[in-house]
């Protein structure tokens, strides 16, 4: 097993259960399998995406570095601290981050939006 990624094991794990478990499966289970199957999808995507990397870049244009959180953020711009005003290209990052996010977690939104 040498070699294998953890991305290939988890995509290898996934293809198993949709082609060989899944039809054996009760009625009473096929939610819970496909409940697995997805969670197994979003953390392949995530292992192969690192959406963390949107996020810090966003934190680190509105932040001094290392110093910002999304929650922070969040904080800010309810209270108007943080808007379009004082950081321009602020929506544009906001919306690359979302998209990433979308990638990892739910990329059938991106899809049906045509944004994918």
């Amino acid at each position: 097993m040498r070699g294998v990624s953890a991305e290939s094991l988890v995509d290898l794990v996934v293809q198993t259960l949709k082609t060989e478990v899944r039809p054996a499966v009760s009625p009473d289970a096929r939610y819970a399998l496909a409940m697995s199957i997805r969670a197994l999808e979003i953390a392949r995507r995530e292992m192969l995406a690192e959406p963390e990397s949107a996020q810090w870049e966003l934190l680190d244009h509105v932040y001094d570095a290392g110093e910002g959180s999304m929650a922070v953020l969040a904080s800010d711009i309810r209270q108007g601290r943080i808007n379009d005003t004082t950081h321009a290209d602020l929506r544009q990052r906001l919306i690359r981050y979302l998209t990433a996010e979308l990638e990892v977690r739910n990329p059938q939104v991106l899809k049906v939006r045509g944004e994918r």
